[in-house]
């Protein structure tokens, strides 16, 4: 059987990172892996697309095509 992993990818200071830890704490017991992404080139490697992002297995299920978020904070 796999283990199922759980990752959460996030710019600094997103403010939705806080609230989706919390969700994810109350419908799993699995450990999350958190990871600040600082650059575009990194949120673009990971297809990151949005803030934050929650990778199950590797995989954003919530994914669109074509859609990246920009890492460099205003």
């Amino acid at each position: 059987m796999t283990r199922t992993t759980l990752e959460v990818l996030h710019v600094p200071d997103c403010p939705n990172l806080p609230r989706m830890l919390d969700l994810l704490h109350e419908i799993t017991d699995l450990p999350v892996t958190i990871r600040e992404v600082t650059t575009d080139s990194e949120a673009t490697r990971l297809k990151m697309a949005g803030s934050p992002t929650l990778l199950i297995n590797g995989t954003d299920p919530f994914a669109r095509r074509c859609r990246s978020v920009d890492a460099t904070p205003d």
